[in-house]
């Protein structure tokens, strides 16, 4: 009852319950005892004096009783995480509010040994109670941050209480990163017909983008925009140049996901492939008189014309005078009627040079007289060939090894040219096909795994319309480690609290094989004992479940036991101890996930044996734990790294070294699912 108590409001508030109710117990006894006796003939101070010593002893009773409930209660609990900020299964709010643990009773600070799965730079601070060095309560300030939406998984190794240095009590939470964010709204809003060139382009996100991820954008007709403020609410967009007027743009936003060094203000891990893009439309507006303006943006021929047309019939003299080109070019003026015409240049405009058009205030209609301030376009005539871009872009890793290279340049070439000046290195063959500006070279063999390339576009590539490129272009990324992950295998959750991984990992093996039934079932098929002696199990964990009958308390279930439900539905399975990483890997490339029991990593790392009810001797360790295997990094010869369908962790890429440590704590036994 008071142990109950205690850990659902903490031993804070029990004690200051308790000493809440000191006063009052110790009034209540007095009543009892003296004052209804005396009631009629009761004067306070001869009161007191003639019952000194019987009111001492209430008094020291109703404290001596106090105590005894406190230590009844302190005894009778084991330290336990009271609660969490995030709570378990949520998700943390952000990155500048620190992980909060709270215990159920003060725990010595000096054995705690706190361990986050995955991994994380930061600084564990614990509150210290009554001036002491034990602790109720705990903060974790991250010095980096996870990718959003991870889980993350918290062992505290270690807790201990006041005078009972015996302890080593393990506890866990789960919760998990922050959610990413989205796009909220916009201004422009998107179809905007109306937009004003020359403001910035806001993006509000559902919160703030607090090292969640990075933005990067398309914008057609191209232009050039600067990014600020994104790891905040409102990210701006801000172009280098006014816009075009009455000009439709479309804009594109990607989103990578990235995991940041708080600390040092870098970027730790980016997603390469966007997991959210965003599409706005706006049109800008048209100036005043002006309809249609040619040409505006980038790359413009250089035998080009100028075209305007206006909305209203113009004074072709007031135009004319008010009409200017930077840099100048001489031409002359083609009227086509009173509202349109062409300006013809004499001479080919420069290549790769920026013009402004200006129609200088004063140029007047014939009938609503002249315009109040200076009309401006600009258009750039194509340049030097230059790249817009490379996929895979430069630097990357992971890449796929059907990957095709795709080389972006920012005008029309010569397609020979620019295949003949692309090498590789190191050397492989493919073929070139194209889609507009966009040179693709697909390899003919797959790419080599883990293998590094370089890829240069040397100068000299021939422009159909500007100049020739006049620098190399390089650009390298990184395949793959190879890689084989076995589909179909569902990720299931074994419940907070459980001590059933073991069972987990089997009910999701049963369900790859189309079978899904739940851990009290697959329990009640293999029998359970949660019978303990002199605090030891006595059940058999090669026979049945040792443990409750819904896997809510317990030690775990071995192989031969977690074959019984598999054999019943008639899948077949080997049972094999041990092993090694390389049959492992080679299981797993052909196609057949595997069982395991190993050690989980966090738990203080002993052996655990007893002897069971039958007189089997069982080797048992602390953290024993149990997961699918059902991918591996690298060659069969050379595994790097294995995926863990993980009850308890979630899906986890483990290194080869780390899992095959863990795996032979428990003698690398495994159960192959064919």
């Amino acid at each position: 009852m008071i142990s109950s108590i205690i850990n659902t409001i903490g031993m804070e508030k029990f004690l200051f319950a308790l000493l809440v109710a000191i006063p009052f117990v110790f009034l209540v006894l007095v009543d009892l005892i003296l004052i209804r006796k005396n009631f009629k003939t009761l004067k306070l101070k001869p009161f007191i004096s003639d019952n000194k010593f019987t009111l001492l002893a209430i008094f020291l009773s109703t404290i001596i009783i106090a105590v005894i409930v406190a230590l009844v209660g302190y005894y009778d609990t084991v330290p336990q995480i009271l609660s969490s900020s995030p709570s378990t299964g949520e998700n943390w709010s952000n990155y500048d509010k620190p992980i909060e643990v709270t215990f159920n009773e003060p725990v010595a600070i000096s054995s705690l040994e706190p361990r986050m799965t995955p991994e994380v730079v930061g600084d564990w601070v614990w509150e210290k109670f009554l001036f002491s060095n034990y602790t109720m309560r705990g903060h974790f300030y991250p010095k980096q941050t996870y990718l959003p939406e991870q889980r993350i998984v918290i062992y505290i190794i270690g807790a201990k209480r006041l005078f009972i240095n015996s302890e080593n009590h393990e506890l866990a939470l789960n919760f998990f990163s922050p959610k990413n964010i989205e796009v909220l709204s916009t201004y422009p809003k998107d179809q905007e017909p109306n937009f004003n060139r020359e403001d910035t382009i806001k993006v509000l996100f559902t919160k703030s983008n607090l090292y969640l991820s990075t933005w990067s954008y398309t914008i057609e007709p191209n232009v050039e925009l600067e990014i600020n403020n994104q790891f905040s609410s409102v990210m701006e967009l801000k172009p280098k140049a006014p816009l075009d007027a009455d000009t439709q743009y479309k804009i594109t936003l990607f989103r990578k996901p990235i995991q940041y060094d708080i600390s040092n203000n870098k970027i730790l891990q980016q997603i390469e492939t966007p997991d959210y893009t965003y599409s706005l439309s706006f049109k800008t507006l048209k100036e005043p008189f002006v309809e249609e303006l040619t040409p505006q943006g980038t790359g413009i021929h250089d035998d080009s014309k100028i075209s305007v047309k206006f909305t209203l019939p113009m004074k072709k003299t007031s135009v004319e005078s008010n009409f200017s080109i930077d840099p100048k070019i001489d031409g002359t003026f083609e009227w086509m009627d009173d509202t349109s015409f062409n300006y013809l240049p004499t001479t080919l405009l420069a290549k790769g040079t920026k013009y402004t058009i200006q129609f200088k205030k004063g140029i007047e209609s014939m009938d609503q007289g002249p315009t109040y301030r200076d009309l401006t376009y600009t258009f750039e005539t194509v340049g030097a060939v230059k790249l817009t871009g490379t996929d895979p872009s430069n630097g990357r890793t992971s890449v796929g090894e059907n990957t095709s290279i795709r080389i972006g340049f920012d005008q029309e070439v010569d397609h020979d040219s620019a295949q003949y000046s692309l090498r590789t290195e190191p050397t492989f063959t493919g073929s070139f096909s194209w889609d507009k500006n966009d040179l693709i070279y697909k390899p003919s063999t797959p790419l080599a795994y883990n293998q590094t390339y370089k890829i240069t576009i040397l100068k000299g590539v021939k422009s159909l319309y500007g100049q020739d490129s006049q620098e190399d272009f390089s650009f390298s990324f990184s395949v793959r480690t190879q890689e084989v992950v076995i589909g179909g295998i569902p990720q299931i959750y074994q419940p907070y609290g459980s001590f059933s991984c073991n069972v987990y990992a089997g009910l999701m093996g049963l369900a790859y094989k189309g079978f899904n039934i739940s851990a009290s079932q697959l329990i009640s098929e293999t029998g359970y004992n949660p019978n303990q002696s002199n605090g030891n199990w006595v059940g058999n964990p090669y026979r049945e479940y040792v443990g409750n009958s819904d896997g809510s308390w317990g030690y775990g279930i071995y192989w031969t036991a977690l074959q019984v439900p598999f054999n019943n539905r008639g899948i077949n399975t080997q049972i094999i101890e041990g092993w090694n990483i390389y049959s492992l890997a080679a299981t797993i490339v052909n196609g057949n996930p595997v069982v395991i029991w190993r050690y989980n990593g966090e738990s203080s790392n002993y052996d655990k044996n007893w002897t069971a009810w039958d007189g089997t001797y069982i080797h048992g360790i602390n953290g024993q734990h149990g997961g699918i295997v059902i991918g591996v990094r690298g060659s069969t010869s050379n595994p790097e790294a294995f995926l863990v369908n993980d009850p308890w962790y979630g899906q986890t890429w483990y290194s080869a070294d780390y899992f095959n440590y863990v795996w032979s704590r428990m003698n690398h036994t495994a159960m192959v699912i064919y």
